[in-house]
């Protein structure tokens, strides 16, 4: 199975973050790209600098699902996630039985696109085909997908909250340094650090996370 995923300048931090917790197996073929560095790192709203690497993002997925077979499975993971347990036999089975064609992380009342796992199909490729071309009318790729995906035919459903986002299980609020309390499911898979801006708040989130589990498991 492939598993992709892409960093900048501004990200190498977390990148390192990311390889050193990555859960690796016989079975998964890991795939990093370096990318230039077209802005800050920091999400801002209706950025085209921002949108410049959501673009490559996006043609990243595309080339890949080009590689891979006919019904294989492909996961993409954003750079800013670490990981407590492998993951591949869970969604493999996650999407065996519910026969969805794609999972994605649970964003709270929408999809990220920062974790989700994949089926290839024609109807599969198209979809981020249209993604990539309507990208331009939405205010990024995220928005985009949770837009188009609903009336394309495809099956799909968001993961269970084991592959943990902190702001739906904490009010669906952004996360600051002034947050002294995490709610963190006891089955945790791995932890996206979203919901939150600027790369120093992203470690911050990290390590608070990773406190309350170490200090649980005591």
């Amino acid at each position: 199975m492939k598993i992709i995923t892409f960093f900048s300048k501004s990200h190498t931090c977390l990148y390192k973050r990311f390889m050193n917790t990555f859960p690796y197996d016989k079975d998964i073929d890991l795939v990093v790209r370096y990318m230039p560095q077209e802005c800050d790192g920091n999400y801002d709203t209706w950025n085209e600098n921002w949108m410049k690497t959501m673009y490559r993002k996006v043609q990243y997925i595309i080339d890949y699902l080009d590689e891979i077979k006919e019904g294989e499975l492909l996961i993409h993971a954003d750079i800013d996630i670490v990981f407590y347990r492998s993951f591949v036999k869970d969604l493999e089975k996650l999407m065996n039985d519910s026969g969805n064609d794609i999972m994605f992380q649970n964003d709270g009342s929408t999809l990220c696109m920062g974790f989700f796992v994949v089926r290839k199909s024609d109807h599969i490729v198209k979809l981020f085909n249209d993604l990539y071309e309507r990208m331009g009318d939405y205010e990024h790729d995220q928005d985009a997908m949770n837009n188009i995906l609903p009336f394309s035919g495809i099956q799909y459903d968001k993961l269970p909250e084991r592959y943990f986002s902190y702001g739906p299980l904490n009010g669906l609020k952004r996360w600051t340094v002034d947050c002294t309390h995490v709610n963190v499911p006891d089955d945790i898979v791995m932890h996206h650090a979203n919901w939150t801006v600027g790369i120093d708040n992203k470690l911050k989130l990290i390590q608070q996370v990773k406190d309350i589990i170490i200090e649980r498991d005591l």
